[in-house]
């Protein structure tokens, strides 16, 4: 009886514990359904407000003036030591390299030089700093602490100004604080890497506040600074019309100058360039060749035969300048590429070491690497993956290739090679051509003396 009475209790027991379990699996059911609906809506929010925040840098008037690049892979593999600093990191990309770090020493050294004498106080280039870090962030692609990139800044912008400056004394007969003569080399490539620049407008900033007091009032403005470091390195001038606002960094500086402000006045194509004849090839069409001292590699003019371009110097820095001018402007200029434009000109005239021995000899090019060969193969690697979409050169190619395929250009040529190509040969040609006549005339009175006048009537 008692196993009968138990029986149904047991029974109700195992079915209320059934009934509970199978509640807290809705329950669990249901908290997990919660708590993934919460988890995907957290989730969606995040992604909303990453996208938010994304678009709200680009719209207009908002996006950061990005100008400091990495130099595309395309490029870099070509030559990879000509975009790397060899000497000093100066910004983000580089910072930190084991190579690199003994010149860390050497930027305190010239922080304390810059601040002796000068009434600014280290805590007044860092509120320079701090107050335009978002800025100066916005010209790199880079991520750093905050106070890690306002000291990077910081003393990257001091060591450059301070390098200028005592620079700049050397040449007025006070003692600088140089780094060893072998070091100055690599510096003065390592200025002009793209990715190795400050931001232009807070060297000024830290310049311009440091000289502001009139009793320490430096005798040059930041950009004849500059341009007196370059101009002792490349052919432009030492006080050049520069605005300020529209420079971004020191490679954008040396291309301005480089142009020296005739982007207004040149006429662009949508096209490439297509010469078809090389230097010596249109030389022997009786085309000449002439060199002009103006600092503007632009300045190429062909009028009467005579194509006129600016001198410029191959030596041991020119592959590793121009690399970065170029790399700059595919980055940065993709539609105004004149400095490509230019190399890639220089590309189709010269093929052979003919070509630049031809060039050397007009003063056009001053080989300064000893090989006319070796200049031949750098000249014609520089537009190596170098993009070009409009050329301010349509024009001249046209009339170049139209002066090569002039047949009366070739015989006139022809005949100034042959019987004028030196003074000696044109003196013989002349004298040739005189005894040829003379010794006509005497043929002709010869024979009028043999017929005697009646025969002649």
């Amino acid at each position: 009886m008692e196993n009968d009475i138990n029986t149904p209790s047991a029974s109700n027991k195992d079915i209320g514990m059934a009934t509970r379990s199978n509640n807290e699996k809705r329950i669990d059911k249901a908290s997990a359904s919660n708590t993934g609906k919460e988890i995907e809506a957290a989730s969606s929010s995040n992604v909303l407000k990453d996208l938010a925040d994304g678009i709200a840098r680009f719209k207009p008037g908002k996006c950061p003036e990005h100008c400091i690049y990495e130099v595309p892979r395309s490029l870099r593999s070509i030559e990879p030591k000509a975009y790397t600093p060899q000497v000093v990191s100066l910004g983000p990309a580089h910072c930190g390299h084991e190579e690199l770090v003994s010149m860390e020493k050497q930027k305190l050294r010239y922080l304390a030089e810059f601040m002796d004498g000068k009434k600014v106080t280290l805590d007044d280039l860092v509120t320079i700093v701090q107050k335009n870090e978002m800025e100066i962030r916005g010209c790199y692609n880079f991520n750093h602490s905050s106070d890690d990139f306002v000291k990077m800044i910081l003393l990257d912008a001091v060591f450059v100004i301070e390098f200028l400056l005592q620079f700049f004394n050397l040449f007025c007969e006070e003692v600088p604080i140089l780094p060893e003569p072998r070091m100055m080399f690599g510096l003065q490539v390592d200025l002009i890497l793209l990715e190795n620049q400050l931001p232009y407008f807070i060297l000024e900033k830290i310049y311009e506040k440091t000289y502001s007091d009139p009793e320490i009032q430096a005798s040059l403005t930041f950009p004849e600074l500059v341009a007196f470091y370059f101009g002792h390195y490349y052919r432009i001038s030492q006080r050049p019309k520069v605005n300020s606002v529209g420079i971004k960094h020191f490679t954008d500086f040396l291309r301005y100058v480089m142009l020296n402000e005739s982007l207004e006045t040149l006429p662009r194509r949508p096209c490439t360039i297509k010469l078809k004849y090389s230097a010596t090839m249109l030389h022997k069409a009786g085309l000449k060749f002439e060199a002009t001292e103006n600092s503007c590699v632009l300045d190429i003019n062909f009028v009467n035969g005579v194509l006129k371009m600016p001198r410029f110097e191959v030596n041991q820095s020119f592959e590793y300048v121009t690399r970065n001018l170029m790399a700059y402007e595919q980055c940065h200029y993709p539609y105004s590429t004149y400095i490509c434009n230019y190399f890639m000109l220089m590309d189709h005239l010269i093929n052979t070491e003919e070509d630049v021995d031809l060039l050397v000899k007009v003063g056009v090019i001053d080989n300064w690497l000893g090989n006319n060969g070796m200049v031949a193969d750098l000249i014609n690697r520089l537009c190596e993956q170098i993009s070009e979409f409009f050329t301010c050169y349509h024009d001249l190619c046209v009339d170049l290739n139209a002066y090569y395929e002039n047949r009366c250009n070739h015989r006139k040529a022809t005949l100034k090679l042959v019987y004028f190509s030196n003074l000696w040969r044109g003196t013989g040609t002349v004298a040739a051509a005189v005894l040829l006549i003379l010794t006509l005339i005497q043929t002709v009175c010869s024979i009028m003396s043999l017929l005697g006048p009646k025969q002649l009537i």
